[in-house]
C-alpha cells in the first residue's frame, strides 16, 4: 500500500516537472550507457571464458616460456613432437591442438579467404562443447587417408549457406579440396580465442601441401612450432603440479633434440581461457580495463550532477516539504519518496542506456576491436543485470544528498517565508558536488590528452620508410602452379604494375613489416657467429625491383642493387646501419664478407641502408640485411608486391590494382590488397582505443559538468536576484554585480581544476606503460585540460550571471 502510494506520488511529481525528469533520465542514461558499453567489451575480453565451454576453469592452454637471447619470451605454440609427448601427461584428462590457417575457397570473383582452424579430433571434447547440428570429428576423421570433412561455425553457416538446415553432407571447397560438412558449431563458439572462425578441419588433411606431422619446415635445422595445445585437467589436479610435469616432459624432449643454448631453461605454464588474463594479453586489454574504471568516473559525474539537481529541486520544494513534515510525514518516508523518484528515473535511464550500449557498442567494436568475434551481439542477460545494478546504485547515490538535506531541514523558517523566495544560505553539499564533477572531468581530459599525445607520437614516428600512398598486393596462385618455380611470373607482374598509370614505382619482397620475418644464421668468414641482439636475427628481406626507391629507404653508403648483382654470382648484401655498426664496429662495412650457414661462398656488402621498423614501434636495435631475389633465381619468389602510387585521386586504389593484377594472368587466383597504413593500424590500436574512448568520455563528462554547473548557478542566480537588485539600487555597477556572481563560480571551478590535476598526477603513472613516448606528467596536456575546463566553467557561469546582473531592480523589488 505504502509502495503504491509512493509510486503514485512519484509519477505525479514527475508529470508536474517533465523537463526535470527528462534531464535526470538523460544524464543517468549517459552514465549508465558508457559503463554498459565498456562492460560488454571487458566482459568478453577479460572476464568471461569462451562460450559453450563446459567447466572452463578445468581447461587450460599450454604456454612455452624460455630465455631467448637474454630475453624472457612466452608463446602458445609447441612443436608437434611436444604435443605428442604431452599426451602422456598423467594430469590431463584430454588434450587437443589447433593450427590457424587462411586457405582459399571458391573460384573467380567469388574466391574468398577463410579463417580456418586445423584441429585434432580431441579438440572439441577437450573443450566440452556440443555441436549445434550434426557432429564433430572422430578419430577416423583424423587420419591422413580419411575422407575430408569439415565443421562450420554458426556465423559462416548463416552467411555462406543461408542457415540451410540440410547443410550436412554438402560440399565446401578449401584450397581445391572438397570437404563434406558434418557439423555446425553453436553460435558464438570460436574455440579458445576471440578471433572469428569460419571452418574447422581435421589437422591431418593436406592444406597448402604442409606436412603437419613433421617438426621440420623450411629450415631443416629449426623445429617448427605451430601447435596450439589446449588441455583439460583431471579433477583435483593442481595447476602447479600439472605445470611441473609438463615442464619435465618438455625438457626431456629438448635433451633428445640437443637444442641450442639460447633456447634452454624452457618451461610450460598453464594459462586460463580468458584472453585478457594470459601472459600475452594484448595492450588493448589493459587499456580496456582502465577505460572501464574511467567509465565509472563518468557515472559518478552523472550522479553528482543529478544529486545537485535534486538538491536544487529540494530547495524549490522546501515549503511543501516542511508542510508535509509538519502534518506528520516521517523523514524516513520522505527520503523514500526521494529515492523512489530517483530510482524510477534511473530505470528510465537504464532502458535508454541499453539502447546506447547496443548502438554505441557496435561502433566501438567495429572500429576498435575488429579482431574479436561479436556475432552473438553485445546485449545479453549479464549486461542487462549489470545495467540494472548500476541503475540502483546511481539512484541511491543521486538521492542521498537530498535525503540528508531533508532529514536535517528546519521546519520553522520555510513556513514563515512567503514560499516564493528561498533564504540566501548556501549549500556546502552543492558546492562539494560541483567541485567533484569538475575534478573528475579534469582527470578524464588529462587521460584523453595523454593518449592523444601517444597516438600523435606514434603517427609521427620515423619508420625508416614511407607509408603514405603505398599499396600491398599479396597474390595466391591457382592450384597446380608451384610458386617456388614461378619467379618469372612474379617478375612479369612487377613489370606490369610498374607500367600502370598513376604508379610511381613498384617492388616486391618475401616479407612484410609487422607480419614476421625470416632469420638466417650468418657467420664471419672465419666461421664465427655474428653478435646477437635481444631482437634476434639477423633478419633478412629478400627484395625484387626498385625496393629502396618504392619504400623511400635511404641508402646511407654504397649503392642499391643494380645490374651488377646478376644471377650466377654470390648474392650481394645491403645491411642496415645498426648491423653495420655492430657487426663491423669502427670499420668500413662496404666490401665486407658474410657467409650463410650451409654455404661456402662469400656474400659482399654493397650498401648501407637506414634503419627501418621491422616488427613493432617499440622494437629495439635490430640486425637487418637485404638480399636481391633477382640474383638468387628460381626457388625464391617474393610474397608481396609494394606499389607506390600518386596521391589520390590520381593514383589507383587497392581494389583497382587488385583487379588489374587478376586480369593480367589467369594463374593469379586471388589477390589480397591493402594500404600500408592499414597494415600499421594494429600497432596504434591500443593508443587509438585510449584516445578515442577517453576523449568521448571526457567530452560527455565535460558536457554533463557544464550543464550541471549552469543549472545550479542559474538557480543560485535566481535566489540572489533580490540581493542583486538591492545592490543595484544602492549604486552597484553592472561590472561589480557580475564580478560578485562570477567570483564564487570561478572559485568552485578552480578548486575542482586544482583537485583534478592533483588526482591526474597521482593516477597517470599507473598508465605509463600504455603510453608511447609520452610522460604521464606531460605539462602541456595538463595545461590544456585545465584551460578547457576553465573555459567551459566560465561559459556556464557567465550566462546566468549576466542575466541576473541585468535584471531591472525596480521590477524585482516591486514583486518582493
Amino acid at each position: 500500500m505504502i509502495v503504491a502510494e509512493m509510486l503514485r506520488e512519484t509519477l505525479r511529481q514527475l508529470r508536474r516537472h517533465p523537463f526535470f525528469a527528462l534531464a535526470v533520465a538523460l544524464t543517468l542514461s549517459l552514465g549508465i550507457g558508457v559503463n554498459a558499453v565498456m562492460f560488454g567489451i571487458v566482459d568478453r575480453m577479460l572476464m568471461r571464458p569462451p562460450l559453450h565451454v563446459s567447466e572452463p576453469q578445468q581447461v587450460k592452454i599450454l604456454y612455452r616460456h624460455q630465455i631467448h637471447q637474454g630475453k624472457a619470451v612466452a608463446g602458445n605454440e609447441l612443436t608437434y613432437g611436444n604435443y605428442l609427448a604431452q599426451r602422456d601427461h598423467s594430469s590431463f584428462e584430454s588434450i587437443g591442438l589447433q593450427l590457424a590457417l587462411q586457405p582459399l575457397s571458391g573460384h573467380g570473383e567469388d574466391t574468398r579467404r577463410l579463417e580456418a582452424r586445423l584441429v585434432s579430433a580431441s579438440f572439441f571434447p577437450t573443450l566440452g562443447v556440443q555441436p549445434y547440428r550434426g557432429r564433430f570429428f572422430t578419430a577416423e576423421d583424423d587420419q591422413p587417408q580419411s575422407h575430408p570433412v569439415a565443421v562450420l561455425s554458426h556465423a559462416f553457416w548463416m552467411e555462406h549457406f543461408g542457415g540451410d538446415p540440410e547443410v550436412l553432407n554438402r560440399r565446401l571447397e578449401v584450397d581445391s579440396l572438397e570437404f563434406d560438412v558434418v557439423g555446425v558449431a553453436p553460435a558464438g563458439f570460436t574455440g579458445f580465442q576471440l578471433a572469428p572462425v569460419d571452418v574447422w578441419l581435421p589437422f591431418d588433411r593436406a592444406i597448402r601441401g604442409l606436412d603437419l606431422r613433421t617438426d621440420r619446415w623450411l629450415d631443416p635445422g629449426a623445429p617448427w612450432s605451430w601447435a596450439q595445445v589446449v588441455v583439460r585437467l583431471k579433477p583435483g589436479v593442481s595447476i602447479e603440479a600439472a605445470e611441473e610435469e609438463s615442464t619435465a616432459i618438455l625438457q626431456r624432449a629438448d635433451e633428445r633434440l640437443s637444442r641450442p643454448p639460447d633456447s634452454t631453461r624452457r618451461r610450460i605454464s598453464l594459462q586460463p581461457l580468458v584472453p585478457g588474463r594470459r601472459v600475452d594479453a594484448p595492450a588493448e586489454a589493459d587499456v580496456a580495463f582502465w577505460l572501464t574504471a574511467v567509465s565509472f568516473l563518468v557515472l559518478l559525474i552523472a550522479c553528482a550532477n543529478v544529486a545537485n539537481l535534486f538538491l536544487v529541486r529540494g530547495l524549490r520544494r522546501r515549503r511543501e516539504i516542511a508542510l508535509r513534515l509538519t502534518l506528520g510525514m516521517g523523514r524516513l518516508r520522505l527520503a523514500g519518496h526521494l529515492l523512489s523518484e530517483s530510482l524510477l528515473l534511473a530505470l528510465l535511464g537504464c532502458a535508454a542506456a541499453l539502447g546506447l550500449a547496443y548502438w554505441g557498442g557496435q561502433a566501438v567494436r567495429a572500429g576498435l576491436f575488429p579482431q574479436v568475434d561479436w556475432s552473438t551481439g553485445l546485449l545479453n542477460p549479464r549486461l542487462t543485470a549489470f545495467s540494472l545494478g548500476l541503475a540502483l546504485l546511481a539512484a541511491l547515490l543521486a538521492s542521498l544528498p537530498a535525503s540528508f538535506q531533508a532529514r536535517r531541514r528546519d521546519l520553522v523558517e520555510p513556513l514563515k517565508s512567503s514560499g516564493g523566495t528561498a533564504s540566501p544560505s548556501r549549500s556546502h553539499a552543492r558546492s562539494l558536488l560541483l567541485v567533484a564533477q569538475t575534478a573528475l572531468s579534469v582527470v578524464l581530459l588529462v587521460g584523453a590528452g595523454l593518449f592523444l599525445h601517444s597516438l600523435q607520437q606514434a603517427g609521427s614516428l620515423d619508420l625508416g620508410y614511407v607509408t603514405e600512398d603505398v599499396v600491398l598486393l599479396t597474390p595466391d596462385l591457382e592450384p597446380g602452379v608451384d610458386r617456388y618455380k614461378s619467379v618469372s611470373l612474379y617478375q612479369e607482374a612487377l613489370d606490369f604494375l610498374s607500367r600502370q598509370p598513376g604508379v610511381r614505382s613498384a617492388a616486391a619482397a618475401w616479407t612484410v613489416p609487422f607480419l614476421g620475418g625470416i632469420s638466417y644464421r650468418v657467420n664471419y668468414p672465419d666461421g664465427t657467429p655474428l653478435p646477437r641482439l635481444p631482437t634476434g636475427g639477423p633478419w633478412s628481406v629478400g627484395v625484387m625491383g626498385d625496393y629502396f626507391k618504392t619504400m623511400d629507404v635511404e641508402i646511407l653508403r654504397g649503392r642499391a642493387f643494380n645490374e651488377e648483382d646478376r644471377s650466377g654470382v654470390p648474392p650481394s648484401l645491403i645491411v642496415s646501419r645498426t648491423m653495420a655498426e655492430i657487426v663491423w664496429p669502427g670499420q668500413d662495412p662496404l666490401g665486407q664478407c658474410l657467409i650463410f650457414q650451409g654455404t661456402d661462398y662469400c656474400s659482399r656488402v654493397v650498401g648501407v641502408a637506414e634503419d627501418v621498423t621491422r616488427r613493432s614501434f617499440s622494437e629495439g636495435p635490430t640486425l637487418l640485411f637485404y638480399i636481391n631475389l633477382d640474383q638468387i633465381g628460381e626457388g625464391y619468389p617474393p610474397r608481396t608486391f609494394y606499389v607506390r602510387t600518386e596521391a589520390p585521386p590520381r593514383g589507383p586504389g587497392p581494389e583497382d590494382l587488385r583487379r588489374r593484377l587478376l586480369q593480367m594472368d589467369s594463374r593469379f587466383r586471388h589477390v589480397e590488397a591493402q594500404t600500408f597504413e592499414h597494415l600499421t593500424a594494429p600497432e596504434k590500436r591500443a593508443w587509438r582505443l585510449g584516445a578515442t574512448l577517453f576523449s568521448v568520455f571526457g567530452v560527455l563528462a565535460l558536457a554533463v559538468s557544464g550543464l550541471g554547473l549552469y543549472s545550479v548557478l542559474a538557480f543560485e542566480a535566481a535566489r540572489r536576484r533580490r540581493e542583486m537588485s538591492i545592490r543595484s539600487a544602492l549604486g552597484a555597477t553592472l561590472r561589480h554585480l557580475a564580478a560578485l556572481m562570477l567570483s564564487r563560480c570561478l572559485r568552485l571551478a578552480l578548486a575542482g581544476i586544482v583537485l583534478g590535476l592533483l588526482l591526474s598526477a597521482l593516477l597517470a603513472p599507473n598508465l605509463a606503460d600504455l603510453f608511447f613516448m609520452t610522460s604521464p606528467h606531460q605539462a602541456s596536456v595538463y595545461g590544456q585540460a585545465a584551460l578547457v575546463l576553465l573555459s567551459v566553467s566560465l561559459l556556464a557561469c557567465l550566462i546566468p550571471t549576466m542575466r541576473t546582473a541585468r535584471t531591472n531592480p525596480a521590477t524585482t523589488l516591486k514583486v518582493e
